[in-house]
């Protein structure tokens, strides 16, 4: 997790954008369906988040 800091000309907008680099792992369940598997760096069991995307 980190920070990056912009250079904002505009009063009252926040100047920094939060990121995060991790390592995902993809499955593909059908071509209508695919997972996003974040996984912890430390190699505990199970991963830290999951993102699904299904086609309807």
């Amino acid at each position: 997790m980190g920070v990056l800091l912009e250079n904002s000309e505009l009063e009252g907008l926040d100047s920094e954008m939060a990121y995060m680099r991790a390592y995902f792992e993809r499955v593909v369940g059908s071509k209508d369906s695919e997972t996003y598997y974040m996984l912890s760096p430390e190699g505990n069991n199970g991963p830290e988040v999951s993102i699904f995307f299904i086609r309807v």
